[in-house]
């Protein structure tokens, strides 16, 4: 539907949806006057039981759908899409009564053309493809049962034809097997078999894409007297490899070229002997020597070989038994000339002798189909022929041109020379510029380049000058000024359209607006008349006149005193009366309504608020002598809760505060809700449960670790809360194995287990050849011997000790001399280890690092000659992960180091906070895990509004405030605390106040004392909370 503008005189439209029919008036108007009806009924969308359909794509629906379609029905559909376009159809929804109900599909725009499919069950994806740009479908349904079907379909390009058929007896020469429009398929017979019809069919676009022409036939004949002067052939008996015929007579004479004789191979020959006979002769003749008579049955091979280039054969059957015949090649010992190429040429278009060759080219615009060489071969069989068949030239193609848009091209031949017209469709036209008209050129291109003209809209004058006055317009479809553009009239206010409503622009350039062009009138709110008692002062009433009125002396005036023909054709106001002793009507109230209908002296109205309201004011009105109500108009107010404010650590989610309106509370991660988890504002203006309580998840204590000393115990009393963080730092003498920092997860668990201190270990110190090591402690603080053997001596360090950094003090001693064919022990780096224990001349030894370590020296080492180690000793160092970096508004508050198993604790600003972890390991690829937490400023969320107040301040973060004031008439309380601040907690620092309405009164009029209290029985008379009114007389 467009348009959603519900005033009188203004016009909606209706279009359907694709694959739906709109049944009825697609546009209605509001009409003026009293009834504001719509000029016609509501029009409805129907998928209707076939129609004729032109598009690029679409949708089909079973009749009646969604609902099942009915039974007995048959229906057609004819799809059109553009020229050159094949339809492509999809059911995405199949199920329908098998067999007998049925979608028959066609592939053109009747049923005489060849069937796609039938369609039926219950299934889907089917699917079917046309070669033509129509197709026909068909439904039907039989007495019994009901289905559905929704089938889509689109256009698409079409390319290529489906394959050639196959010709017995034949070959097909072609260039591939994708035939294209334009490609052409040439058959040639068997040697021996002779062509009816054409030999070449060609892939075109017509009504259909196929290959045109009659399919060929080969056959052996019965000749008389054919010549051939081909090399070489083979020559049939008549239906061979049927039955030969009775009664005929055949003969072919074979010429050669001079200097060459013909020798003839019996391959087969079954005949009836002596009266069916095949003469060979020695000459061009029948009146040449007798070469050879075939007569009967003979099952072994045979030749001869006639004595000049001239052999003449005649075959004669009688009318009695037929058998097989026979089948005989002849050849001469050359080959001929190939046969001249349709738009190509041969070069060497001579006789060809054993192993010449011929060679084939096209003419410009064509190209070789087959081989472009053939050689002159003798084959097995004795005979002598080109090793390849002459090749095809095959005009180029350009391919099916581009059609313009909202636009087509005529024409069915693309290939050489061929010409295509462009045509633009209804409502479009060529810019005069533009070439009409395209051409196949030899390079395979258009002679425009495949650019096709463009079809530019009709364009309409200017809608504004077509149009009466008051007469306004909206666009509801296609382009401004444009062929196709529909524009929906309609009048200013106070005035009515006469005419048509929906105007098109045409192709003809024009809109179409009709001879009676549509024109706006002004709107009649019809005659008032003149109430009893008193008087009216105007007499038109037409859109925007006025009538004044009053009462005569004694009467009171109820209704509107001016009222004014509006634009919709009614007065404003309400019906003016004139009453003796009257109050008139009572003042309405907002979301309220008046019970009480008797308007007269001492006659009562009661004030009732709609749900979820409450009455501010006096809830009963008397009508006084003075014909005046008693005291002033109540109001109804929303009920309103005001926002609950947020739970400390959590959220409220919610964004109506009403009455009966609800609010969810939820925790932050690390925090477990106590307390309700949802509250319904209440008719007290109350939530009904206060707002709950977030509490931090609690870690159970994560122990301690033997030689180590642990940080971050929490204060007596507390435990181990959700983000808070243990370091364990290892003793004197032992290193951590593990991480050194622990976090409280939400989950209440320790994000990793505990660490171990293990005790510093400096590996093998090494042992130099002819020494002895006397110590067998390589922990911390061990030390080890050295003493050479023999009256050797030691030069170097005689002691060394294992240090804090696991490494030996001083270097590795070596005793004087000789030690030929032996190096000494090398030792084993502290955290690594040594795979060979062989120490010889050439051994080699190879160190690696345990996982975090990394190698510094020579992974591999070899004894010498000399009795040393190639290379450097290797140490393994723990890997570094480099600076762990402080996060914005955040620091590190612990850390044990940047390398392998180190960890650092960060810690958030005050009133910052942070939802990620807040340590960090390093890890034995070199890299910190995680990243460091991002502190956002702490926010306190909403506090809420006050029912009956007003709140000041929008910032709710850390150390922010809001205030609240009360409207007037309400009292804070407490008085003292109109403003709350936002703590590092997240909390506010105190509860909100709230506005406190003053106490109700009793009020004195007119010598009567109107006392206001709650009447249960009359609240559930009415189902709402009323007042009862007790009307006792005053004596003041």
């Amino acid at each position: 539907m467009v348009n959603s503008d519900y005033s009188v005189g203004q016009s909606v439209s209706f279009e359907c949806y694709p694959g739906y029919v709109l049944i009825g008036h697609p546009v209605l108007t509001c009409q003026h006057g009293i009834n504001r009806n719509w000029n016609y009924p509501f029009p409805r969308c129907d998928a209707p039981c076939g129609y004729n359909v032109t598009s690029q794509n679409g949708t089909i629906y079973s009749p009646g759908f969604p609902d099942e379609y009915p039974i007995l029905k048959d229906c057609v559909w004819l799809v059109t899409v553009p020229p050159g376009h094949g339809v492509y159809i999809n059911f995405s929804l199949l199920q329908t009564e098998a067999v007998n109900d049925y979608i028959a599909v066609w592939d053109g725009p009747d049923q005489s053309a060849p069937q796609l499919g039938v369609f039926s069950g219950n299934t889907a994806l089917e699917t079917a493809r046309s070669s033509s740009s129509r197709v026909l479908l068909t439904f039907h349904s039989d007495f019994s049962n009901g289905g559905f079907f929704v089938l889509n379909f689109h256009a698409f390009q079409l390319k290529k034809c489906q394959p050639p058929p196959v010709v017995p007896r034949a070959e097909m020469l072609t260039e591939d097997e994708d035939y294209e429009i334009g490609d052409f398929v040439r058959y040639q017979c068997h040697l021996g078999y002779t062509m009816s019809g054409a030999d070449t069919l060609t892939c075109r676009l017509s009504a259909q894409l196929q290959f045109e022409g009659t399919v060929p036939t080969c056959e052996a004949q019965c000749p008389a007297n054919e010549v051939r002067t081909e090399s070489s052939g083979v020559i049939l008996s008549p239906g061979f490899p049927g039955n030969y015929f009775n009664s005929q007579t055949c003969s072919w004479s074979l010429r050669v070229d001079p200097g060459h004789s013909i020798t003839v191979f019996v391959d087969t020959f079954q005949s009836e002997k002596q009266f069916d006979t095949l003469e060979v002769f020695d000459g061009p003749s029948g009146q040449s020597p007798l070469l050879a008579v075939l007569s009967g049955n003979h099952s072994e091979p045979s030749n001869f070989t006639s004595t000049s280039n001239r052999l003449f054969l005649r075959w004669s059957t009688d009318h009695a038994t037929s058998k097989k015949g026979f089948q005989i090649r002849y050849t001469a010992p050359y080959c001929s000339p190939p046969r001249a190429l349709r738009n190509g040429g041969v070069f060497n278009r001579t006789a060809g002798t054993l192993g010449s060759r011929a060679h084939f080219f096209c003419k410009p615009g064509y190209r070789l189909v087959g081989a472009g060489n053939a050689t002159c071969r003798r084959s097995a069989a004795g005979t002598f022929q080109w090793d390849a068949p002459p090749p095809l030239c095959q005009a180029v193609s350009c391919g099916i041109p581009e059609a313009p848009g909202n636009g087509s091209f005529s024409g069915t031949e693309f290939t050489l020379d061929s010409k295509v017209t462009y045509e633009c469709n209804e409502g479009f036209k060529l810019e005069a510029a533009q070439q009409a008209t395209a051409v196949c050129q030899p390079d395979g291109a258009w002679s425009n380049g495949g650019r096709p003209p463009a079809c530019k809209p009709v364009t309409c004058p200017g809608i504004e000058a077509q149009l009466s006055e008051h007469v306004t317009w909206r666009l509801v479809s296609g382009s401004p000024g444009e062929y196709g553009a529909q524009v929906l009239l309609s009048c200013s206010p106070g005035y009515y359209l006469e005419g048509g409503r929906l105007v098109q622009c045409q192709a003809n350039g024009a809109w179409s607006l009709g001879e009676d062009r549509p024109r706006c009138r002004v709107i009649s709110c019809g005659s008032l008349s003149c109430p009893p008692n008193g008087n009216k002062i105007g007499t038109l009433t037409t859109y925007g006149a006025t009538a004044i009125f009053t009462c005569n002396t004694g009467y009171t005036l109820v209704g509107s005193h001016v009222r004014e023909c509006l634009a919709d054709g009614l007065w404003s106001g309400a019906e003016t009366r004139c009453l003796a002793g009257h109050c008139g009507s009572p003042d309405p109230t907002v979301n309220g309504h008046i019970s009480g209908d008797g308007f007269s002296y001492r006659d009562t109205v009661v004030y009732q608020c709609q749900p979820g309201f409450r009455l501010v004011g006096t809830s009963v009105r008397i009508c006084l002598q003075d014909h005046r109500w008693s005291g002033q108009t109540p109001v109804c107010v929303a009920i309103t809760c005001g926002h609950p404010g947020n739970p400390a650590h959590g959220l409220t989610r919610g964004t109506e505060f009403n009455l009966n309106d609800v609010v969810n509370f939820t925790c932050s991660s690390g925090y477990v809700l106590r307390g309700a988890a949802r509250a319904q504002c209440r008719s007290s203006g109350q939530w009904s449960s206060p707002v709950p309580t977030c509490q931090v998840v609690n870690c159970t204590d994560p122990g301690f670790v033997d030689n180590a000393v642990r940080h971050g115990q929490p204060s007596p009393g507390e435990s181990f809360v959700y983000g808070s963080s243990v370091m364990y730092r290892c003793k004197e003498g032992f290193y951590l194995l593990g991480s050194a920092a622990l976090s409280c997860t939400a989950a209440g668990l320790w994000d990793r287990s505990l660490p171990r201190c293990l005790a510093i270990s400096c590996g093998h110190p090494g042992v130099p050849a002819n020494a002895v090591l006397t110590g067998e402690l390589f922990t911390y603080g061990a030390t080890v011997h050295y003493a050479c053997r023999g009256t050797q001596t030691l030069v170097g360090n005689s002691t060394r000790v294992c240090q804090g950094d696991s490494r030996w003090s001083g270097t590795l001693p070596h005793c004087t001399g000789h030690s030929p064919g032996f190096c000494g022990d090398p030792g084993t780096p502290a955290h690594g280890s040594r795979l060979g224990d062989d120490f010889k001349t050439k051994s080699l030894l190879r160190f690696s690092c345990e996982v975090g370590y990394q190698l510094r020296g020579s992974p591999e080492r070899t004894c010498l000659l000399n009795g040393s180690w190639s290379g450097l000793q290797p140490v393994c160092e723990a890997v570094s992960c480099g600076n762990p970096g402080a996060p914005a508004h955040g620091r590190i508050v612990s850390s044990d180091g940047i390398l392998f198993s180190s960890s650092v604790i960060y810690a958030c600003w005050d009133g910052y906070q942070t939802s990620g972890l807040t340590t960090r390991h390093c890890t034995a690829n070199g890299t910190w895990t995680g990243s460091a937490p991002d502190c956002t400023i702490i926010s306190c969320g909403d506090p809420g509004t006050l029912a009956n107040g007003v709140q000041f301040g929008a910032d709710f973060t850390f150390n922010k405030t809001v205030s609240y004031q009360c409207n007037p008439g309400y009292v804070m309380e407490p008085a003292t605390s109109p403003t709350i601040r936002c703590t590092e907690h997240g909390s506010w620092n105190h509860s909100k106040p709230a506005c406190e309405g003053p106490p109700r009164a009793a009020h004195t009029r007119g010598g009567y004392r109107i006392a206001l209290r709650h009447s249960q029985a009359f609240t559930r008379f009415l189902h709402v909370p009323v007042l009862m009114v007790l009307l006792t007389h005053s004596q003041t």
